[in-house]
């Protein structure tokens, strides 16, 4: 699996939005006159995400995702609100052998823009995102956290991280 996988299917508004906020963020530097970094290919993070990352859009979960998804409450119940990076980071080691990724870029939840986050990949290629929870923006998933259905008006981007990355 190569480290990009481009997720193809219909572009929603959110995504949209997202897509605006990353361009926003590239074209806002050079139009402060900030230089490109010397010897790096990305203007910055947001750059890495517009031109490298993956769009994820809702994925039904396979029996093995599901599996995971239960192991993951079960192993990780306190993914705390707010450290994203920890909660994801900490379900891929601990679930290692489990063909999971760990992703990091830009996401849109209940806030108005979108937020630096990181979230898992199942196997499927389904996210599993172990900080948000739907029931805490208005949703109605009882959950440990979203896995594979995207709430309307959300959006994830992102690069996905081989284990050796």
């Amino acid at each position: 699996m190569g480290l990009i996988r481009r997720v193809t299917g219909r572009r929603a508004e959110a995504d949209d939005h997202l897509d605006a906020f990353l361009d926003m963020q590239v074209r806002g530097m050079k139009m402060l006159g900030m230089p490109h970094p010397e010897g790096y290919h990305y203007m910055n993070f947001a750059d890495l995400v517009a031109q490298a990352g993956v769009r994820f859009e809702t994925k039904s979960l396979t029996a093995k995702d599901r599996k995971i998804v239960q192991r993951s409450c079960v192993i990780w119940k306190k993914a705390e609100y707010g450290d994203c990076y920890m909660n994801a980071q900490r379900l891929v080691y601990l679930l290692r052998d489990d063909d999971i990724r760990y992703a990091e870029g830009y996401a849109r939840g209940a806030a108005f823009i979108p937020v630096l986050h990181g979230w898992v990949v199942l196997p499927s290629g389904a996210i599993f995102d172990p900080t948000w929870k739907p029931e805490q923006h208005g949703g109605s998933d009882a959950s440990c956290g979203l896995a594979g259905a995207i709430p309307n008006g959300w959006a994830y981007r992102g690069v996905v991280f081989s284990h050796e990355e």
